[in-house]
């Protein structure tokens, strides 16, 4: 019979017993006074929630914000079952890496999807899809979406590294111009257009928005396009081109004439997976879930043959 370590047990005991305290006091935590570090909270001593000491505040938060995520990420695909535990998937951060792989992968390669006029990324904000898609051989990419354009940390870093190349470093290389890529950090994102790797429109798309070039597009996606949805799907449709869109939010208000077939109103996540299906024979249009964090469920069709 195997000889137990008393000391060893009486430890793991311990901290068992110290880890269940910590997690019974996060659950009734104060979220402002954890989140400053312990320093304020707004409603002061009429706060109804715990204020933890202020050594105790970093071990308490970290567990708040483990299971925040736990919770987030089992919240995210309620409506569906994503046969891959979300535990095991890539990061949500790392979505639109999975979403180009899988885009070329699907759609031919970057060779079939710089035709025509190349990918619309609808709703793509920051552009970080259309950059990832470009990054692996895209030729042409045109971000849309409703709002002015941004320019986020990522892409800077990739301006940096364009222009790096242009002045003949090599990589890994240290930089001597500092002077210019403090610049870049403190230019106005409009001073920055010239050097994107994909066009920007600033508009709000509808199927009436339609122009001959984006009826010459390759391929219109949307990465969690939240309103855009349900216009990629019947634009791409009513222009005979391939599509692939990750829906995210349903905005039921917003479109309160939505049904599907069965006469049930589109309600959630996956209704507006069905209503999209529905929009073509049985079969023509696919899903597939992907390989990250979150709503990852592809809704997509490759086109007529």
């Amino acid at each position: 019979m195997p000889v137990h370590d008393c000391a060893c047990d009486e430890s793991s005991g311990q901290a068992l017993v110290k880890k269940k305290a910590v997690l019974e006091e996060q659950k009734q935590v104060c979220k402002f006074w954890i989140n400053s570090g312990g320093k304020h909270c707004p409603l002061g001593g009429r706060c109804g929630f715990i204020h933890v000491p202020q050594e105790k505040v970093a071990e308490v938060r970290k567990v708040w914000l483990a299971e925040r995520l736990a919770k987030r990420l089992e919240n995210a695909t309620l409506d569906w079952e994503d046969p891959t535990p979300m535990s095991q998937k890539a990061p949500h951060a790392l979505r639109a890496e999975v979403f180009a792989d899988w885009l070329l992968e699907t759609f031919g390669g970057p060779e079939a999807l710089s035709m025509g006029s190349g990918v619309y990324d609808i709703a793509g904000g920051g552009g970080q899809l259309s950059l990832d898609l470009i990054d692996r051989g895209v030729a042409k990419c045109t971000v849309v979406d409703s709002r002015p354009f941004k320019v986020g940390f990522g892409l800077k870093k990739w301006i940096k590294k364009q222009r790096r190349k242009h002045q003949g470093f090599k990589e890994g290389e240290s930089i001597t111009n500092e002077t210019e890529e403090n610049d870049i950090d403190n230019m106005d994102d409009t001073a920055l257009l010239a050097d994107l790797p994909f066009k920007y429109k600033q508009q709000y798309f509808t199927p009436e928005s339609v122009t001959d070039e984006i009826r010459a597009a390759s391929l219109l996606v949307g990465l969690h396009p939240d309103q855009a949805t349900g216009a990629i799907v019947e634009t791409a449709i009513a222009c005979n081109l391939p599509f692939a869109v990750i829906p995210c939010c349903v905005f039921r208000d917003d479109f309160s004439d939505r049904y599907l077939k069965n006469g049930n109103p589109v309600a959630t996540t996956m209704d507006l997976v069905e209503w999209i299906k529905e929009k073509k024979s049985p079969g023509q249009v696919q899903t597939r879930f992907l390989n990250f964090q979150g709503k990852n469920l592809v809704v997509y069709f490759l086109g007529e043959r």
